[in-house]
């Protein structure tokens, strides 16, 4: 059974020979192949220092820290690049009178990780499915959008605008997988 059946089966919930991997190095930590190609961001080096840039990341010399805008319009922060972590420091939508204009990305122009995803389709094996992530999840753009307080407070005190937010978020990450898929 080859990568491709097997995770066919087990979608259709029938019994697979095994069961499907899907990783970053799975073959490397229990000696089995993967059963999908999985695409990643591919960091850019600078070719005469070897040190990785990020395009979407800055310094603030005024505040000291390092910052980028995500793709929502959220501002992030971040005290070392070396960390992962990071602090949502402006919430396009933490006033609840700015859902209703809130807008998502427009899939056609903004998300430059799909085009790379698409492109890279064509040259893997046919095998195997096409595996990759759109992070960060509705919930989480949800989250960054409002402030995690406000939104669990909107939840109780107006759930037709947390639900108008999300749907919107959910819909533009349903188009990108849709695109994803027909391809």
């Amino acid at each position: 059974m080859n990568s491709l059946e097997r995770v066919t089966k087990a979608i259709e919930f029938k019994t697979p020979d095994r069961i499907p991997l899907a990783g970053h190095a799975e073959g490397d930590i229990v000696g089995v192949p993967g059963d999908a190609n999985w695409i990643v961001r591919t960091p850019v080096k600078d070719p005469e220092t070897g040190e990785v840039k990020n395009k979407k990341w800055y310094f603030d010399e005024n505040a000291g820290e390092w910052r980028r805008r995500d793709i929502y319009g959220c501002i992030h922060r971040s005290a070392d690049r070396s960390l992962p972590g990071y602090e949502v420091i402006n919430h396009p939508c933490e006033n609840l009178d700015d859902i209703e204009a809130f807008e998502p990305p427009d899939p056609d122009t903004i998300h430059p990780f799909l085009d790379k995803f698409l492109s890279s389709a064509g040259s893997l094996p046919d095998d195997k499915y096409l595996l990759s992530s759109i992070d960060p999840g509705p919930f989480l753009v949800v989250i960054n959008l409002m402030g995690y307080e406000n939104m669990l407070t909107a939840m109780v005190t107006h759930p037709d605008k947390v639900a108008s937010l999300y749907r919107k978020v959910s819909d533009y990450k349903l188009e990108l997988i849709t695109r994803i898929k027909d391809k």
